[in-house]
């Protein structure tokens, strides 16, 4: 019973929060509106692509064979 509680708890908070994003993105001037919905979707994207790229990691790191270690690499490219 206590898991149900927590989980009414935060959808009651989530549910709090996204009415009080609304009402302030209700009072914004369409500029301010047009600003924050571009910054979103810049986020959006970044996002997405770190997903992308925490699979491509995954993937990269369940292939069988060595796994060269970063420092080992610098190193010999002679990067800092």
């Amino acid at each position: 019973m206590v898991g149900k509680g927590c989980a009414c708890g935060y959808l009651f908070l989530r549910m709090s929060v996204s009415e009080q994003v609304i009402k302030k993105v209700r009072a914004m001037s369409p500029a301010q509106a047009k600003k924050l919905l571009a910054y979103i979707k810049q986020r959006e994207r970044e996002e997405q692509q770190d997903r992308q790229d925490i699979e491509v990691a995954r993937r990269a790191l369940a292939e069988p064979g060595e796994h060269i270690p970063w420092e080992k690499v610098k190193a010999d490219l002679g990067l800092k």
